[in-house]
Parts: structure tokens; C-alpha cells; sequence
């Protein structure tokens, strides 16, 4: 039995996932302990009560776990830090190997809830203000296999609507939406799509945002792809841009006093 304890951190509400999957061949088994925090960016305050919460209904300790999953980024840079950080300290602390699971990677998760067998697209967007995104579209095929059709990158709204318009302009394939930013560029993915030759469909909101569920997933299936656990030291956030901070002293508009 494998044991996968994922973390959530780049989103609104921090969550953890502990995923109990059956090795044998053939075997499809797992149990999934899940918990979300109940308010919004509590990451610091929730984060261990919350892991602890599933290893207590999972009736196993910390130790048990074989590997611990963090979402790595892009999304919130704080709670990138704290989710990288806490996976970091379990696994220098218990010896647990790390699988780091890129954000927009384990968002695609959220397409199989549709169990859809036919050719189609699902597009995960972060929203990044300022009419940015983090996002990346994912082309389905009709057993569920997955591939990267544009890399995953830090785009402007209005240029990733076009690139997803041009890359489908032949296939026409039906595209659907994930993530939260839809909430903040809703209209102009409805403008943008509405008058186009393929099908689209903005996912509901249980449906819409990234969770420690799907960050787990993911990170099966890239131990079965035969991915290896890093240490800890190796175990790196993904910002995907600069902070702020960086940029501003970039630009000169922070001094730093030697």
C-alpha cells in the first residue's frame, strides 16, 4: 500500500489529502482521508492541525507515510512558502521522500471528474492580477491520457484566449475551463469564446479549484511514470514570476542599506 501525503497550499483554502493506494497489478484500490481548512488564506494557522486530522483518521503517524506531496506554485507566494516549507520539515525530520507537483499540472486532475471519453482540451488558470494568468492548456485524449499542448507560463489573458483559439482552430475541439481565474477574467473568457466554432464550458465552482485531491493523484501517477522522490534541500517552490519585493528592487524602489 502506498501512502501519498499531499499538501495544498496555493489557493484560497489550504487542504491535505492522504492517498492509501493498492500496489497490487491490476488493482485500482485507494483511500483518500481529505480535510480543507474553512477559511480563507489560514494557511499557517491550519496547515499541521490539518495533516494531523488526516493521519488520525487514516490511524497511521507521520512515519507511516512514504512520500509527502506538496503543490509547489504558481499561485499564492505565501502559501507556496508555507506549503514547500512544511513539506520540507516532515521530510528532513522523518525521513519521507518529496514528489514536488506542479500547480497547474495537478489542476488538469479536476478534468477526470467529467469521465468524458472523447478528444478535448482543459485549460487551468491562476489568476495573476493585472490581466496576467498562470496557466497552460492540456489536450485529453480518449482513454484519459494527457499531454501538454502549450507549456505551462505566465501569459496575459487576452494572449492566452488568442493561443487557445489559434491551437484550435482546426480540431475544434471542446475546451474546458478550471480555476480561479475564471473568477477574475470570467467575462472575457465568455466574450472571447461565445462566437467561436467549438464548445466550451467554464467548470462549476466544485468543480473549479485546485485541492490537495488532486494534488495527490498527480503525484502517483508520477511515481508509477517512474518519477523519484527528491530530498528535502531539493524541494523548491515554483513562483513562476519574481515576487514583488524582487521586482521593485530590480527597479530601484527599494534601497537596500549596507
Amino acid at each position: 500500500m502506498k501512502k501519498i501525503l499531499a499538501i495544498e497550499t496555493t489557493a484560497k483554502y489550504a487542504s491535505v489529502a492522504l492517498l492509501l493506494k493498492e500496489e497490487k497489478i491490476g488493482s485500482n484500490d485507494e483511500v483518500v482521508f481529505f480535510k480543507k481548512s474553512n477559511k480563507e488564506m489560514n494557511h499557517l494557522v491550519d496547515l499541521m492541525e490539518i495533516i494531523d486530522f488526516v493521519l488520525k483518521k487514516a490511524e497511521i503517524e507521520i512515519s507511516d507515510v512514504d512520500m509527502v506531496a506538496p503543490s509547489i506554485g504558481p499561485g499564492s507566494f505565501t502559501g507556496i512558502r508555507i506549503g514547500v516549507s512544511t513539506a520540507r520539515a516532515l521530510s528532513q525530520a522523518c525521513g519521507i521522500g518529496c514528489i514536488p507537483v506542479r500547480t497547474l499540472k495537478a489542476m488538469a486532475e479536476l478534468d477526470r471528474n467529467r469521465e468524458v471519453d472523447f478528444m478535448h482540451y482543459a485549460c487551468t488558470i491562476i489568476n495573476a492580477r493585472r490581466n496576467q494568468t498562470y496557466a497552460a492548456l492540456w489536450l485529453f485524449d480518449e482513454s484519459g491520457n494527457i499531454s501538454e499542448t502549450f507549456k505551462q507560463g505566465q501569459y496575459m489573458i487576452d494572449d492566452l484566449l488568442d493561443e487557445i483559439s489559434r491551437i484550435n482552430e482546426e480540431s475544434k475541439y471542446p475546451v474546458y475551463f478550471y480555476g480561479d481565474g475564471i473568477d477574475a477574467y470570467f467575462d472575457k473568457i465568455e466574450k472571447a469564446m461565445k462566437n467561436k466554432t467549438f464548445d466550451y464550458e467554464i467548470a462549476p465552482l466544485n468543480q473549479r479549484y485546485q485541492s490537495a485531491l488532486e494534488v495527490a493523484r498527480e503525484a502517483y501517477q508520477q511515481i508509477e511514470m517512474g518519477k523519484k522522490p527528491v530530498d528535502y534541500d531539493e524541494l523548491l517552490p515554483d513562483y513562476m514570476r519574481k515576487t514583488e519585493a524582487e521586482m521593485k528592487l530590480e527597479e530601484g524602489k527599494i534601497k537596500i542599506n549596507s
